[in-house]
């Protein structure tokens, strides 16, 4: 009976600290919408600056929708009324390659294909098998069946992976795995110099510039002088890229 009683004890207490939790949380919004609201004020009266663009969080605290339990809320709702392309009409991002890394990261488009990763932890929109992120409707493990074959029959046995975000990287870890192939990967996000790059490539046999991923010019720019192979890859998909690099190194040189 006394353990029932703490155990009660303990979940009001919980309960409480939740509560609480929720309260500052809508008071912290609500400060901070005000505050957006007095610089917006401000800049306006200053001139022809144009004001700054409110963030989504503060347009809903505005109408009245506090926190994020009730934005969820309001865009389950959005959702089950079919007025969420309505929403989405009115939204401009104002950092589109931020929004863009975001989803990249954060968001896994999967085809419910047996062989694929995981999504770990991310956000999971179910999709046609054919725009599967990871096997684009190919067969995943033929495709890295084959990769491994072709880089351990033509002596790449270190492969340097330039290019994609750490979910990708995730992904090709967890798949390609052979005890005499190394795999090493470059974000395509990260600042390389030419000195890093130089450094890559001597480790390497092998360098694939993963190109329709993140990849930023001026790191794709630094490889391709060097002792190590370089393969231009054009395509987003984990599957279709290890079967394009496969037939490139079965192929003419």
């Amino acid at each position: 009976m006394r353990l029932r009683d703490g155990a009660d004890g303990l979940q009001d207490e919980a309960d409480g600290l939740r509560a609480e939790l929720d309260r500052v949380r809508t008071e912290r919004d609500n400060l901070d919408a005000e505050r957006r609201g007095l610089q917006r004020r401000l800049t306006e009266s200053q001139g022809d600056v144009p004001p700054p663009i409110p963030r989504l969080s503060d347009v809903f605290t505005a109408r009245g929708v506090l926190g994020e339990l009730e934005a969820a809320r309001l865009l389950e709702a959005l959702i089950e009324a079919r007025r969420i392309g309505q929403l989405l009409e009115l939204l401009q991002p104002s950092d589109v390659a931020r929004l863009e890394a975001f989803l990249d990261d954060r968001v896994a488009l999967l085809g419910g294909c047996d062989a694929c990763p995981s999504a770990m932890g991310r956000a999971v929109v179910t999709v046609p098998r054919e725009r599967c992120d990871v096997c684009a409707g190919s067969d995943i493990k033929r495709a890295v069946r084959m990769f491994i074959d072709a880089c351990l029959v033509n002596g790449a046995t270190r492969v340097l992976v330039v290019g994609g975000s750490p979910k990708y990287h995730r992904q090709l870890k967890e798949l390609v795995q052979h005890h005499r192939l190394t795999l090493e990967l470059v974000p395509g996000n990260v600042q390389r110099t030419k000195k890093q790059a130089a450094s890559d490539q001597s480790r390497v046999a092998l360098v694939i510039l993963w190109g329709a991923t993140i990849l930023d010019h001026s790191t794709s720019a630094l490889y391709g002088d060097g002792p190590a192979r370089v393969l231009r890859i054009p395509h987003r998909g984990i599957g279709g890229m290890l079967l394009r690099v496969a037939g490139m190194l079965n192929g003419p040189a």
